[in-house]
Order: C-alpha cells, then structure tokens, then sequence
C-alpha cells in the first residue's frame, strides 16, 4: 500500500499555453563545470532536481547530441522557463535555461522544508489557505481518501476558466488562481493538486502533453513503485445527472490503457513505471470500495451487464453510482444503457435512472443517478 512521505521533490510543468520565449542567458557560463547528459531522461532528472532546491539557472551539456530548444522546452518539467541551445559544435549541444517556479512549487517547498521566509504576500495568502485544506485532508482515513478528498475538493471549487487574457504568470494558471480565486485553467488545476498532494506526503509531479483539442496539462502521482495520471481539469467536466451536478472519476489515478483514449504525450516525457493497466491504486478497482460500504469510489465490472447488476445492487444504499467495465460497443447509447438497466436488471417498480456513458481508452464509465 501506498506510504506517507515528506520530500522536496518539485517536478512541475507547463500546461495549456506556452507562456514564454526562449531566450539565451545573459551570464557567462563556465562549460568545464557545465553538468555533462547522455539523454533526454537524464535531462528531465536533472529538472526534477533543480526544481528539489527551487534552482533557477541551469547549464548542461548534451554529450553526442544536438538538440532543439524547442523540443528540451515542451518536455521539461517547469512551470515557465528560458531555454536557449547557446552552440552546437557538431557533436555536443550547450544549453542553458532559467526556471520559472509556481506559486504552488514554491508553497509545496515552503511547507515541506518549514521555511516561509521567501514567500511573497499572495503565496502566504495561498500557504495559509493550503494549510487548512491539508489539514482536512490529512484526517482522511487512508492516503488513498486523502488524495480523493484533494481531487473532489478542487473539483468542487474550481471553475474551469477559458477565456481569461493571458498575462505573464497570470494567477488563473497557478494554484493562486485556482485556490484563491476559485478559476484556473489546466495548468491552474494541475498546480493546485501538485501542491497540495505533496504537501500530504504524495509524490506527485507534472506533465504536458496534448489532448484532441489542443495543449494540456495534468498531474502524475508515484504510488507503490508506480506511475500514475490525475486529471482534475477533466474530471470536473462535471456529469449533470437529474439536475445535480457529480464529479467524474475517470482520471484519478488512471492507468495508460485509460487515459491514452484522449491524452498524448512525448515519450521522452513519460514518467517512469507508468501502469499499464487498473490496479489497487484506480479509482474504479481499489479494494477501499468494499471497505467503505461504497460511499467512496467506484466498482469495476467484467462486462456491461454485469455493471448494471452492480448499480442495482448498489441502488439501496447509494443514489450514485460510478462502474467501468471493458469497451462494449452496443452499450455505448446512454438511452439504450438506462433503458436495458431499467427493465431487465432493476427488481424494483417506480424508480427512475439517469446515466451517463462515457467511451475512454479499452473501458467504459457508466455514471448512473437512481432515485424513487
């Protein structure tokens, strides 16, 4: 099972809009002292810990290759940054870079190494208001319901923002706008959930990559040697089921053979042991299912009637239920799913079903509201 754990660990990324120009740095550098790489993995690491000491300027070398800038720009794991190929000399490529930290970054640091002393006033606003939200969280059961509380809390007050102008380091695409002025946009979300997920002691980090519709941003959690997705952004394109509004789930630590459906992204930036398939840490396949009454999360099912078999089952107990189960194409119509629901599964006369039904990766989601 998953366990609590402090680090310093930063390991952010841009999301939704390139905000920044690449630009060469204005300092000398001493290339004798510059940090040698072999690979663009190496890079990354070596990101994550500038990001551990919330280090801004970096100089590397690539050994035996040329690189873009570019490229090096839209993997690496930073909020902002300047990224700048200074030479090739035809074998080596010299590079250097100043890292833009986020608001949430900088929190996540000050709360993990107990030094608020560089923090300016709107970032002790948002460590203060963090604070109270960990301490909620914190009082979960599990460190699994500790992460679902952070992921449906944001859900719940963040609105998602679109159509903001977009200044430099406007608050809407950090973790100031999503928490303090409750809208962001997927980089807000994401470094909203980054911050406070490691402020709980998850190891959590960023990623960019792209989804049908553009750009995007979406978080990475570590949980017992593995890699997984959080998307919050998408999550909270809330299903509307008999005039109340649900929390989607699809996205809470979501394994490859989920997410890959509508999320893209560069190999070179994948993290590392991403998990292929659900497992205990999904929110549709944890055991805390069973051990909750079904109050949190939701069940998997090995085939679309059995779903409905579950969500009649779960009906005495909860209104709502959340079930996957693999890709069944004839049951993808949502009017065909509730109708086949309601005459052929449900044991009870005069009660009314609304379902949602969504198609992502191998699986299915049905996302079903039943009352009397």
């Amino acid at each position: 099972m998953m366990q609590r754990f402090k680090k310093s660990l930063l390991f952010v990324l841009f999301g939704c809009t390139l905000l920044f120009q690449n630009a060469a740095s204005a300092k000398e550098v001493d290339w004798n002292s510059a940090l040698h790489l072999s690979d663009l993995e190496e890079y990354l690491q070596f990101i994550r810990e500038c990001n551990e000491d919330l280090q801004s300027e970096f100089a590397v070398v690539f050994d035996d290759m040329k690189v873009d800038e570019d490229h090096l720009f839209s993997i690496s794991p930073i909020y902002g940054a300047t990224i700048k190929v200074v030479k090739y000399d035809g074998r080596d490529s010299y590079v250097t870079g100043h890292i833009t930290h986020s608001p949430g970054e900088r929190v996540a640091y000050a709360y993990l190494n107990d030094d608020t002393s560089f923090l300016n006033d709107e970032e002790l606003h948002l460590y203060n208001e963090a604070v109270r939200i960990v301490d909620k969280a914190d009082a979960q059961s599990t460190l699994l319901q500790t992460e679902l509380y952070i992921h449906d809390l944001l859900a719940n007050r963040i609105t998602y923002d679109s159509m903001t102008p977009i200044p430099h380091n406007a608050p809407f695409i950090g973790a100031n706008g999503a928490i303090l002025n409750g809208k962001a946009n997927c980089q807000g979300y994401t470094d909203a959930f980054v911050m406070l997920a490691r402020m709980c002691g998850i190891d959590a980090s960023k990623i960019s990559g792209r989804t049908k519709t553009g750009s995007h941003s979406w978080a990475v959690v570590y949980l017992d040697d593995s890699s997984y997705f959080v998307d919050v952004t998408f999550d909270d394109d809330a299903f509307n089921l008999n005039d109340t509004d649900y929390i989607g789930h699809i996205y809470f630590n979501a394994p490859r053979s989920v997410i890959s459906g509508d999320h893209f992204w560069d190999p070179a930036a994948e993290p590392p042991d991403l998990q292929e398939y659900p497992d205990e840490n999904y929110y549709y396949t944890t055991s805390e299912h069973a051990l909750t009454g079904g109050k949190y999360f939701g069940m998997y099912a090995s085939t679309a009637e059995e779903a409905f078999e579950k969500i009649a089952d779960n009906t005495l107990r909860w209104k709502l239920s959340y079930v996957m189960c693999p890709y069944d194409e004839d049951y993808m119509d949502s009017h065909f799913s509730n109708s086949y629901l309601l005459n052929n599964v449900m044991p009870y006369d005069g009660w009314i079903s609304s379902m949602d039904v969504t198609h992502c990766g191998e699986y299915m989601f049905f996302t079903t509201y039943i009352h009397h």
